[in-house]
């Protein structure tokens, strides 16, 4: 899965491609959160071992995205795309977060 407001060369070998707004990748990823929290998808006993603050980070998810409505409202995606996102991502035994970040969003980054 790509989540990119632009659509780049990694997007054409996804097998799911979310064209969010600039600036919403928070708002997508707090839906995600109180999603798997609601439909029990969550390692608590992990949580609870290796966390701190949860509970508040969950209230403020909660805040900003409490359901797949207004999370697809936030970022610009239609309601089905973010609810494919959120159940493939449930599903998935293993997943890892990458954010390519630095030159490419540096305002001095290239001259």
């Amino acid at each position: 899965m790509v989540v990119d407001p632009r659509r780049t060369v990694s997007a054409e070998d996804a097998d799911l491609f979310l064209s969010i707004a600039p600036g919403t990748d928070t708002v997508l990823f707090s839906g995600l959160l109180v999603y798997l929290t609601e439909t029990l998808a969550l390692d608590y006993a992990y949580i609870d071992a290796y966390t701190a603050g949860f509970e508040v980070a969950l209230l403020r998810a909660r805040e900003i995205a409490p359901d797949v409505e207004a999370t697809a409202r936030a970022t610009g995606l239609a309601p089905a795309k973010v609810a494919r996102f959120f159940a493939l991502f449930r599903v998935t035994e293993r997943t890892v977060t990458c954010f390519s970040q630095g030159v490419n969003q540096s305002a001095q980054g290239y001259r």
